[in-house]
């Protein structure tokens, strides 16, 4: 029987792991692991997909001429374009957080209220219990929060239900969206 390591873990067990997921890795091409790199969990960026076919075709190049210079270019050109919309869309965000607090606290607004404004910029898309429990109230208070941020327009509700409604916050979601 294999000696465990204080933490349990079974040495020979991490190796055979290792060197498996070593052969896989070394079972791809150059151009598929950065294809890895590029691709995010649930969607590319911007970039890489408006540029989808020059994309592929450097791909293609570092895995059968093995150019990457071309495809390291790209890719950081990428990274740079990216970097740049999303510091544009942190700044979007951060003059709409301005603007709706200055709309909030110019009626007396309770701190509470100014809360679920920031939690709005968290979480766009929201229910009343999820306001519930972000902020520790309870229902009707959530609902009240909820009642003033749709009469500020801040806020709109999607269901057009009487139970288990869904928030949105159009103006961030159109920031966040935007191409």
């Amino acid at each position: 029987m294999p000696k465990r390591k204080a933490d349990g873990r079974n040495p020979r067990r991490h190796e055979r792991t290792m060197n498996s997921y070593d052969r896989r890795l070394g079972s791809r091409s150059p151009g598929r692991c950065i294809l890895i790199v590029c691709e995010g969990a649930e969607t590319e960026p911007n970039y890489f997909e408006s540029n989808r076919r020059t994309y592929y075709e450097l791909l293609l190049a570092v895995s059968q001429r093995a150019a990457w210079e071309d495809g390291l270019l790209y890719f950081l050109e990428g990274v740079k374009q990216q970097s740049q919309d999303a510091v544009n869309r942190i700044g979007r965000l951060q003059t709409l957080r301005a603007e709706y607090q200055a709309q909030i606290q110019s009626g007396r607004a309770p701190t509470r209220l100014l809360r679920a404004v920031d939690l709005l910029f968290a979480q766009p898309v929201i229910t009343t219990r999820q306001v519930e429990t972000a902020l520790g109230i309870n229902f009707v208070g959530a609902q009240r929060l909820i009642d003033q941020l749709i009469q500020a327009g801040l806020l709109r509700e999607v269901t057009g239900g009487r139970r288990n409604r869904i928030y949105r916050a159009d103006e961030i979601l159109a920031i966040l969206e935007s191409a």
